[in-house]
């Protein structure tokens, strides 16, 4: 059908496909012996966009509905081209985000790539989809071809006289030419090294192997596979392969580098060089309209820019350039187009910021902004949840809000701080926002007890050595931290006004900087790839004390997160590597992954398709595996939630889930943890060690240094009473001097840990 008024409404629906609906998982916790039980099940998803900055995956047009790939797999869109309209009808997710579609018949085929190569919850490295898209509100998956465990991908889908043919790549190398059956997908024929190729409008295909000097003309047969019907000779050096754009049935043009060549291909074995387009272009031509629309890249030393020249084909022979320019107005910044696919006189490309755009070549050979595809913008960091609300930043819009009242069916509401681009976090009514604008870059604190009225309450001009920070145990406070002044200014709002607290002055300039358990941590370059810790406690108490200071923590280059009760030491190490949650009283290692976030009782890792969940419940130690992981086709990047629903803020949308979190048998009561207590802290020469027990019990204290490795064990002396009493002074197993640091005491009562207790040891 060609573009028009649409005939019929289709149903507006947004799905995800197979996105979780419902997960559960029973909990046994290591301290109180209790089993809980939490149940997850999703009622809402909505806000989808692209986030992973992909500028060259084509959508499948098939009007009036356009399909586009997107880093969580496709969303499709009913176009009215009348109007000049998109609304997104659905959204089909994949593992993995989707690297290129092609469709046949009622089917797409999706290749889709592993974003995380390392991750353990990844599936197998490169797979292809086949999706029914004859409801295309409802796209259903009906096969898989998975790729094998070998780093296979696939790409380069094209379909010819029934055939699905694909590129196969292996440990991201160029390997073969696959022709695969596309009912069963089944790989019914493999070309090895013949893996530059292309489908020409007369269905034949065109074939060159990285070495040879010749072309190679092939049909396509299902059975037979590829049949040679010429070679050809084109002006392009071995190890090169133009892109073929047709013009019509004999006349297309062939780009390579520089320039682009027309020729007339009535003769299969040998062309007649027509023309040349000489200029550098930048990203594929595509003819539109009846004109050779071409990208032309202009460098002025400090910015890159996008021209577009469109040329005059009528006569391939003598193109003349008609228009010469810019992106056409419509956005708020320009994109730089790398693909394009044309339909009828319309042009769609994919962009980073915008994730789709549509364009228009006029008959006079004008270039004309229809419309952005996606509704919504990338998103520019993690949303947050204020009451009836949702707030998700988002490039050039400022803040989106979501009204979520009704967590079935949330809707667009409002926007704040409209046509700048923004993060934020947020604090009871006080809500930070990081600002680009054509002003200038800031950090700010508004006052948004007024949602629709936000007041500006502190300000400073954007700095990397400076930053402001939430301790999430302080509503109603902020703190203003300067590396280049050497201070940490604490300040209070009470009202639209700021009360200012205290100032502490800082020796060192920190890298990262983070509140965990109501503890300000930080980290300090000592030499090359060498960080120390810094914990300052007294913050929230007013009553700032000087930091204690760990050395050979924290693996380069010293990234730290607060997550909950828990500071995360980021390993980001680009190879299968460990992270570490650390807790005064307990550390563990996990698979490195980032961001962080914390849910209940759990600290969490958004990974590329899904989230981690790791139980926190009885200190646990050494390597842990996660307890359950939630399936998502998005990276997650920030969890809220309240006593009914959580509400997870991803990469490319928002999703609302109903929770049920209940300890299985509440009737039995846990056993009272008796209280170590340790004295003085810190101290020098000699710690002192008591505590009560109800019962006589087999005891047992032990000593640990931050790394979670046994220093010390002591054997507590009973007094009368059930109370206990030991002593340590500073040395470890062997009788020597243990160096100044943190030490973990960790009391057993009858082979179970009862307690543990952080302190502070300074050596004389």
């Amino acid at each position: 059908m060609k573009p028009g008024k649409k005939s019929k409404p289709a149903a507006v629906v947004a799905i995800m496909h197979t996105f979780c609906a419902l997960f559960f998982l029973m909990l046994i916790s290591g301290l109180s012996g209790q089993a809980t039980q939490l149940q997850v099940q999703e009622i809402s998803r909505f806000a989808h966009t692209s986030n992973d900055m992909a500028d060259t995956r084509l959508p499948v047009i098939r009007y009036p509905y356009v399909y586009m790939p997107n880093s969580f797999g496709f969303q499709v869109c009913e176009w009215d081209s009348t109007a000049g309209s998109f609304t997104e009808v659905a959204n089909f997710g994949v593992e993995g985000a989707a690297k290129e579609m092609v469709a046949w018949q009622n089917f797409l085929f999706i290749a889709v790539f592993q974003k995380d190569a390392h991750s353990s919850t990844q599936p197998e490295f490169g797979m292809l989809h086949k999706v029914d898209i004859s409801d295309p509100c409802r796209p259903v998956l009906v096969g898989s071809l998975t790729a094998g465990a070998n780093n296979t991908s696939f790409d380069k889908l094209r379909i010819v006289n029934d055939v699905l043919i694909s590129r196969e790549s292996i440990d991201s190398l160029y390997r073969s030419l696959l022709l695969i059956d596309p009912h069963t997908l089944e790989i019914t024929h493999r070309y090895p090294a013949r893996y530059f190729y292309e489908v020409l409008p007369d269905d034949h295909l065109i074939s060159r192997t990285s070495n040879a000097s010749a072309f190679g003309l092939f049909s396509v047969d299902a059975t037979q596979g590829l049949v040679p019907v010429a070679e050809l000779s084109l002006p392009y050096p071995s190890g090169t392969f133009p892109n073929f754009i047709a013009i019509d049935d004999s006349t297309l043009a062939t780009q390579c580098g520089s320039g682009v060549k027309i020729w007339r291909t009535s003769d299969l074995s040998q062309w007649e060089l027509l023309s040349t387009v000489s200029h550098q272009t930048y990203g594929s031509a595509v003819v539109c309209n009846g004109y050779l629309v071409c990208g032309v890249g202009e460098d002025d030393g400090q910015y890159f820019s996008q021209v577009f020249h469109i040329y005059d084909i009528s006569e391939p022979n003598l193109p003349t350039l008609v228009c010469q320019s810019p992106y056409p107005p419509g956005l708020d910044s320009a994109p730089v187009v790398r693909m394009m696919r044309a339909y009828n006189e319309y042009l769609f490309h994919p962009d980073m910021t915008y994730g789709c755009l549509c364009l228009k070549v006029t008959d006079t050979g004008r270039l004309e902004f229809v419309a952005k595809c996606y509704r919504y913008n990338l998103y520019t960091g993690g949303g947050r949840r204020y009451g009836n609300y949702a707030l998700q930043p988002m490039q050039y819009c400022g803040i989106t809000v979501f009204d979520i009242s009704d967590p079935a069916n949330p809707c667009y509401a409002f926007s704040l701080f409209e046509g700048s681009t923004t993060q934020i976090d947020l604090l009871g009514d006080l809500l930070y926002v990081l600002i680009w604008q054509d002003d200038g870059d800031f950090e700010r604190i508004y006052n948004i007890s007024d949602l629709h009225n936000p007041v500006l309450v502190y300000e400073t001009v954007f700095d990397a050595t400076m930053a402001l920070y939430f301790n999430h145990e302080e509503p109603g406070c902020f703190y203003h931290v300067d590396s280049t002044g050497l201070r940490i200014d604490k300040y209070a709002v009470i009202g639209n006004d700021i009360e200012h607290i205290f100032r502490f002055p800082i020796s060192r300039n920190f890298v990262s900087k983070a509140f965990a358990n109501n503890q300000f941590h930080a980290s300090v370059r000592t030499a090359a790839g060498a960080f120390d810790l810094y914990t300052f406690d007294g913050f929230s108490q007013n009553s700032p004390q000087p930091p204690t200071v760990v050395s050979g923590l924290l693996p380069s280059p010293g990234f730290i997160y607060g997550v909950g009760d828990y500071l995360y030491l980021y390993n980001i190490s680009p190879l299968p590597t460990l992270s570490t949650f650390y807790h005064e009283q307990s550390n563990f290692q996990v698979d490195s992954g980032h961001p962080v976030f914390d849910f209940l009782n759990y600290v969490c890792i958004g990974r590329e398709n899904g989230i981690s969940l790791y139980n926190v419940n009885g200190f646990p130690s050494g390597y842990v595996t996660a307890e359950h992981f939630l399936p998502q086709y998005s990276r997650a990047i920030h969890i809220d939630w309240d006593d009914d629903h959580l509400y997870l803020f991803s990469t490319d949308n928002i999703a609302i889930y109903s929770y049920q979190y209940t300890g299985i048998n509440d009737d039995l009561a846990s056993p009272v943890a008796p209280v170590v207590n340790c004295y003085p802290n810190p101290f020098g020469d000699v710690l002192k060690l008591d505590f009560g027990l109800d019962a006589p019990a087999d005891v047992l204290l032990e000593v640990y240094n931050i790394r979670g490795q046994l220093v010390k064990r002591l054997t507590p002396e009973a007094n009368t009473g059930g109370k206990y009493h030991s002593s340590w002074s500073g040395k470890d197993e062997a009788g020597l001097s243990v160096p100044s640091g943190v030490y973990i005491v960790k009391l057993s009562v009858d082979g179970r840990i009862a307690g543990m207790k952080k302190v502070t040891h300074i050596k004389r």
